[in-house]
């Protein structure tokens, strides 16, 4: 999951280095061969990669950098966090994220 938040990332700042034209279309066509590629060899399931697109999305709702900067922190924290916990304890995790 952290791999594939790493890739989105990466796929992000290509994006924005890039040329306009040319960094959209890297940045869609990396996402669905990155994506497609992870869920193939077994690294992530489906859902995983729904999950990390939409966390992805939800840091472009963000203005301030510093602020979608901490959203992925945040993230990645209860992503490790919720690997810690018990199968119980992550139902529980679960529900209060509304997830």
């Amino acid at each position: 999951m952290l791999l594939i938040d790493y890739a989105f990332e990466l796929l992000r700042e290509a994006g924005i280095r890039l040329p306009r034209p040319v960094g959209q279309a890297v940045s869609i066509v990396g996402a669905l061969v990155v994506g497609r590629a992870a869920i193939q060899a077994g690294l992530i399931s489906p859902l995983g990669v729904i999950v990390v697109a939409l966390t992805g999305i939800a840091s472009f709702v963000v203005p301030i950098f510093s602020m979608a900067f901490a959203q992925s922190q945040q993230f990645c924290f209860w992503l490790y966090r919720s690997t810690m916990l018990p199968a119980h304890g992550r139902h529980k995790l679960g529900c209060l994220a509304g997830l």
